[in-house]
């Protein structure tokens, strides 16, 4: 897991900007190993193919970190955002309940509790 040691992957850079530079990167790797296509003998690579393979699968793993991130920091804002919306529907829909409930009794004449 090399990748989450790179600076793409640390917080170094926003997210926007990383995101461009793994892509970046990964469209020069592709271009890259197509201008190599049929250079070496069917079967063999050679040690440069095998790193800028490696190279572009740590672009790829940086790629998904970087998306990870961005989701779980999307999913903190929405928690954040949404707990006081939640909380107040909640207690208007413990409202809507009591009120419910002290409707039910005073139809069918029963006694109602003091307020609080």
């Amino acid at each position: 897991m090399a990748a989450t040691n790179t600076p793409l992957a640390s917080s170094l850079l926003d997210d926007a900007t990383a995101a461009l530079i793994v892509q970046l990167l990964c469209e020069d790797v592709e271009e890259l190993q197509h201008l190599d296509k049929g250079k070496s003998r069917e079967g063999e690579r050679s040690d440069a193919d095998v790193a800028v393979e490696l190279y572009h699968g740590e672009l790829q793993q940086a790629s998904a970190i970087l998306a990870d991130r961005s989701m779980s920091r999307s999913l903190a804002r929405a928690v954040i955002t949404d707990s006081a919306l939640l909380t107040d529907a909640v207690a208007r829909e413990d409202s809507f309940a009591n009120d419910r409930l002290l409707a039910e009794r005073l139809n069918s004449g029963n006694e109602v509790p003091p307020s609080t």
